[in-house]
């Protein structure tokens, strides 16, 4: 049998419709075997079927809508094993303060395809913590150490500030990035946004022609709401065909499924022709950035 992804939700309508047409495909596209309480109870304790069931798998996606006692209650055995979680709600506000630092995917069921974007969205998130299981853990022992990858601790990093708290600037490379904030300063954590996200931009980067860049022009934080917006634009030179798609690079950056440093993304790309020979281009040129400033 396939690892398991243990499936915690409230039990009946409409419940129970979700995790057979919504929650069960989109596990078992991703090669592993669906699984939820009811499913596991026998003669003995509930709690050790439970125990045991969450202490074997290999993920947990939580349906925490409505803020359901046994739901959180399970959810916590699942965070104290370190089991990686895909936590999913129908609003933000039935997710407890404890663990609102993690990323959430939020359904609405008033749009005609919710449930088939939210297995999407569950299909796509599975994969993308099958890939690096730490990010969706509530939290590390002490003394635990980070994975260590080529682009971690990125050096040479400069952040500046404005006279606006809000606002700040990021260089690193060829990359010039604006920064703002919902509310609040610009801080610290904006660093490890961007060396997660230019994880991405490097792979990105190492796969355009010597007639392309990827520039990212801005992170926005919604730190309210625990969610990034991100704009980034691949330019190329006119008439030749660019070797992603808007799509394709928001696919590649996780637009609405994956996360960095815990928080949800968004993502605006461009895909725009420009005469790179040109003695006026150059790829951070201020009027690329005045641009999106109105998109983010």
């Amino acid at each position: 049998m396939n690892p398991t992804c243990f499936v915690i939700s409230p039990f009946g309508d409409p419940f129970d419709d979700y995790y057979e047409k919504v929650y069960q495909p989109a596990i078992a596209k991703a090669d592993l075997h669906p699984i939820r309480g009811d499913e596991v109870y026998n003669t003995g304790a509930i709690i050790d079927d439970i125990f045991t069931a969450i202490s074997s798998a290999t993920m947990v996606l939580c349906d925490v809508t409505g803020k359901n006692p046994n739901v959180n209650y399970e959810l916590g055995v699942a965070h104290a094993l370190q089991k990686p979680a895909i936590i999913i709600t129908q609003s933000v506000s039935d997710v407890p303060f404890d663990y609102r630092h993690l990323r959430v995917i939020v359904y609405d069921r008033a749009k005609v395809d919710w449930a088939k974007q939210l297995e999407t969205a569950i299909h796509k998130t599975i994969l993308t913590v099958l890939g690096d299981p730490d990010r969706a853990l509530a939290w590390k022992p002490k003394g635990a150490t980070e994975k260590n990858t080529a682009n971690d601790n990125l050096e040479g990093i400069v952040i500046s500030y404005t006279p606006d708290p809000s606002l700040a600037t990021l260089r690193y490379r060829n990359q010039f990035v604006h920064l703002s904030t919902r509310s609040g300063d610009v801080h610290p954590g904006f660093k490890q946004f961007f060396e997660e996200i230019y994880k991405d931009v490097h792979t990105l980067e190492g796969q355009v022609t010597d007639k392309e860049f990827i520039q990212l022009r801005k992170i926005w934080h919604d730190d309210k709401n625990g969610n990034i917006s991100i704009s980034v634009d691949l330019i190329h030179q006119t008439g030749e065909k660019s070797t992603f798609t808007k799509e394709e690079l928001c696919e590649a950056l996780h637009d609405g499924y994956g996360w960095y440093a815990h928080q949800g993304i968004h993502v605006i790309a461009r895909v725009l022709e420009c005469d790179i020979w040109s003695d006026s281009f150059f790829p951070n040129s201020p009027e690329f950035y005045r641009e999106v400033e109105e998109e983010v």
